[in-house]
Parts: C-alpha cells; structure tokens; sequence
C-alpha cells in the first residue's frame, strides 16, 4: 500500500501490538491482540481517519505512532525518522516535539488550578528547561546555555496561540472551569500548538462536546491546518465526523483494517459490511439498512476464527468462518478484507453521501 503514496509523510508498515492478559491470578497468561498487522501511509498536510467501535484498537495504534507504548513488532517511519520495539532518548525526544495529542475530554485534559495562561505555556517551558539542563552539564557549553524565557515572552505567545484557536487574549487569566467544553477543546488545541508540532493525533476531539459546538471545533481544526501545513492522524467512532475530515479513512475492527482508501471510495462506495453498518448509524438517509449488524464486538482474547467480523455480518456463509479474507486492492486508492467485496462492489450502489453524511 505504501508504494501507492509516493509523498508519504507518515508510513506505518505491519504494525503489532501484544498484551498478556491474565483472565484470573492463577490463570496462564493469554495473548491479547490489540493491534493485528496494520500498513497505512499519511501525505504531509493530509488527513487519516481511523474509525470503528469502541474496542476495535484505534487508540492503541495512536499510541504506538506517539511513542507512549512500544510495538511488538511493524515500525512507524515519520519524515525520514523510524521507530520500531526499541527507539533511543534522542528519537523520542524527537517525536515528543513532532507530535501533539488533542484528547477527547477538554474538561479532564486541563489543570483546573492552573490558569490557561499557563497551561498553554507550560509545554514551552518544560522544553526550555531540558535545553537548559542538557547545556548545563556539558563543560564544554558552559555559559553558553540558551537563557530561560522570561515571562513577556511567553505572554506574547500564549496570546498568539489563543488568536490563532479563535480565544481573545484575556482568557489567559482564565480558570478552565470559567470556560465553556468548545472553549477549553480550542485551549487543548492550543496547547499542543504551543511546540510548533508537524502531526496532531485527534483522539475524538469533539464526541465530548455538544453537537452544535462539533462543527465549530472541527472547521477550526481545518483551518489551522490549512495555515500551519499540519498532519492529522484522526481517531473516531462517527463516521461523520471521519467524513468531513479525513483525505483517507481506515475502517478498523478487531485490531485489523477491514477497509482503507480515499474518502470517496470508503465513504460512497464502500464493499465492506462492516464500513456499510457504520454509514447507515452516522447516516439513516444513506439507504443503507442499520438492522443488518447486531450483537457486540467480540473479545480479541477470543477471536473468532475465519473472518473476524462474520458473526455480526449479514452476508456471511460457511467460507467466511473457516477462512480468514486477505485485504487486497479493489482499485487505486481502495482495499477491503471480504471474500465478496468484489460483488458487493458490482451489485451495490453507490451512496453519494460524503456531502450528506458531514452535514
């Protein structure tokens, strides 16, 4: 798939993640498979959207491309630089400063005895401080360390960093719980702005909020990546808020991608059962019927054999429980992991919803 993406800025190759879980304290340990095998690639600028239920190990692949868990196996290449099991203090370092995360509670994310000033500041002057620290014990740059900067300095980007998220600069003053949930997402917002970072990771930036502050946040998100040239790794639930955000989206269910390629493709033409349950939730005028899919994922303790989603799907026979579908490309920009894709693709109609489903 990679090979598909020449300007590739992001590049995920079989990515694996393991736990050992233990069902009871005297119990074997049992392999957990969060994250099954997943290749994906981002553009610089772009936007890649993960979607699924909850469970499905979206979160757990956000993590992993952060830094903040190690794989099992599979490597994340990110501008050149790559992290595999193993990445040096230098690397993460690194990728601490390239990217930022946007979490999905904007009441649990902020310090509620912190002013926002200084919750925004805060990321400048840990990094301050480790550059100080790092000079500071090196003879050979003694007296040379790069000086602390002084308060001016971080109220002069504090204030921009509340222009740019659409905040006067006053709410610098301001307690987190004086502000409103849209209000102190757009704080989050700015604070993982505040180190100049190449990527954010959205975590269901908006799925805490009120769905009349959604759309605010969102066009916000657009157009500061619009200005700043950023890249986005998008995680969701609601296939439309993926819609309306995402160049690419990636339908993930039990730690795999069932289906992954442009937007168009996934969203209007989808040949994945699962994908196709997903747009009829987000979207009951797309056509689709939102009865077809019952029952809850299962445990990845406990996977199913064959295909991991046919015990749920509506199409499936006796070969989608014996065998396990190969996700393989359906044309340029689109892959999906069905024996049936193929008809579903020739029998199914378009939906033309990208439009509607973002509405």
């Amino acid at each position: 798939m990679s090979s598909e993406l020449k300007n590739a800025y992001i590049e995920v190759s079989n990515l694996k993640k393991d736990y050992q879980v233990r069902r009871h304290f005297l119990a074997r340990p049992a392999t957990l498979a969060a994250v099954a095998g997943v290749s994906f690639t981002i553009e610089q600028g772009g936007t890649f959207g993960l979607v699924g239920e909850s469970g499905s190990g979206k979160s757990t692949i956000a993590k992993l491309i952060m830094g903040a868990e190690r794989p099992t196996s599979g490597q994340v290449v990110i501008d050149g630089h790559r992290f595999g099991a193993q990445a040096s203090a230098s690397e993460d370092a690194w990728r601490y400063r390239a990217l930022q995360p946007v979490l999905q509670d904007p009441y649990g994310a902020l310090n509620p005895r912190m002013k926002i000033g200084n919750i925004i500041a805060e990321p400048l002057r840990i990094q301050r401080w480790k550059q100080w620290s790092r000079h500071a014990g090196n003879p050979a740059t003694e007296g040379s360390a790069p000086a602390l900067a002084n308060s001016d300095a971080y109220a002069r980007r504090v204030a921009e960093l509340l222009e740019l998220v659409g905040l006067r600069a006053d709410y610098a003053g301001r307690l987190p719980n004086e502000l409103s949930g849209g209000q102190r997402q757009r704080v989050a917002i700015a604070r993982a702005l505040a180190l100049e970072p190449r990527i954010l990771v959205l975590d269901e930036p908006v799925s805490a909020l009120d769905v009349s502050i959604q759309a605010q946040v969102l066009n916000l998100l657009k157009d500061v990546q619009a200005e700043l040239n950023l890249t986005y790794l998008l995680i969701s639930h609601d296939l439309a808020v993926v819609a309306y955000m995402s160049t690419q989206i990636g339908v993930l269910y039990l730690g795999q991608f069932m289906e992954i390629g442009s937007k168009e493709q996934v969203v209007n033409r989808p040949v994945h059962p699962y994908t196709q349950a997903l747009i009829a939730v987000s979207d009951p005028d797309s056509g689709l019927d939102d009865d077809v899919v019952t029952g809850e994922i299962p445990s990845p303790l406990n996977p199913p054999s064959g295909c991991p989603f046919h015990p749920r799907c509506p199409r499936a026979d006796s070969r989608c429980a014996e065998s396990k579908p190969l996700l393989r490309q359906l044309g340029p920009a689109h892959w999906a992991a069905c024996h049936y894709a193929e008809a579903i693709a020739q029998t199914d109609e378009s939906t033309d919803i990208v439009s509607a489903i973002a509405a």
